[in-house]
């Protein structure tokens, strides 16, 4: 018990101190309008309490982590320990844990973006209004879990090697800071190489043409690979935000807001199944007998239903399909 407060009170001694050299260099150049301090402290606030059940996600999965890389040792990594103590060994150990590190989560990260379940795991982190470094820790708990349950499968390539202690202290320490940072500054040259302030914001940008682009935590041209990289032009710092989400309270969004969205769709879900259970193709308008939930929605949303009207349609409701406002297509109870 000791040992995990000692281990909590060492990570809160560098995060805090960290944070607070961050917050004085983009008080002097932010980027954009600068965060509000109850912006910080809520991002702070939540840190200090989420980190020791992350902790105790991560000792959870340890045992796992574990085996995954006894399996790797033993079986194809093992010959590479004596190479990787080495000078040349460790430099290419470092470079190949840190490509193969950030090319694994850019998949993670772009499958959270794509699927509407996961998102509702990162949708917290995205939805700060004013990125700043303390941005960096604010992870929803359902993130960090994904994030451990995804760790287990890259342990099985790499096995046992690690970066030197220096370049992880810059990976998976410093560097969260960098890319959320509301600073103005650019890379100029190296932003296509490494990533930076302005390069990452394009990520969280509340802007339209910035969705789903710069997913890599380290490397932009894994972006250019995959086709999702966008180069920021100078001076382009967007705002950042997810100004089309419904508002939310930071506590809810912290806590149960995925929970609660699932809970939704699993209702919704059943509904759907019990409807098509008991539906039947229309009669009269035999070529449509899908029943899509999409439309279901679409049925249900006045204001759509209102424009549709007013476009001359009409909704069959056994078939659960928009149709032309014609006399051989309309029905009397429709």
């Amino acid at each position: 018990m000791s040992s995990g407060v000692g281990l909590y009170l060492a990570q809160l001694a560098w995060i805090f101190p960290l944070t607070a050299v961050f917050c004085i260099f983009e008080h002097l150049s932010p980027a954009a309008t600068r965060p509000t301090w109850r912006n910080r402290l809520e991002n702070c606030a939540y840190l200090a309490l989420a980190l020791p059940l992350v902790m105790y996600l991560q000792s959870l999965f340890n045992p796992l982590f574990e085996q995954a890389m006894h399996v790797a040792d033993s079986r194809w990594i093992g010959h590479l320990h004596a190479f990787s103590q080495t000078l040349p060994g460790t430099i290419l150990v470092t470079i190949a844990y840190a490509l193969i590190w950030d090319t694994w989560h850019y998949w993670i990260h772009r499958w959270q973006h794509a699927s509407p379940f996961l998102w509702e795991t990162h949708k917290f982190h995205h939805g700060d209004p004013m990125m700043n470094a303390t941005t960096q820790g604010r992870r929803h708990l359902l993130d960090y879990l994904l994030s451990l349950i995804c760790h287990a499968p890259m342990l099985l390539v790499l096995g046992s090697l690690n970066p030197t202690a220096f370049v992880g202290v810059l990976m998976f320490r410093f560097w969260g800071f960098v890319n959320h940072a509301n600073l103005r500054v650019s890379f100029g040259p190296l932003a296509g190489v490494i990533s930076g302030p302005q390069w990452h914001r394009i990520h969280h940008s509340a802007l339209p043409q910035h969705r789903s682009k710069n997913f890599a935590t380290f490397f932009p041209f894994i972006d250019k690979l995959f086709g999702t990289h966008y180069a920021p032009a100078a001076g382009e710092y967007p705002p950042t935000g997810l100004p089309d989400a419904p508002p939310e309270s930071f506590v809810r969004s912290a806590a149960h807001s995925p929970l609660a969205v699932w809970y939704r769709h699993a209702q919704q879900f059943v509904a759907d199944r019990r409807f098509l259970r008991k539906w039947k193709p229309c009669t009269m308008h035999a070529e449509a007998t899908r029943a899509p939930r999409r439309l279901r929605r679409r049925m249900k949303n006045a204001s759509a239903f209102r424009r549709r009207k007013q476009k001359g349609l009409h909704f069959c409701r056994p078939c659960l399909m928009w149709l032309p406002e014609t006399d051989s297509n309309r029905r009397p109870s429709d």
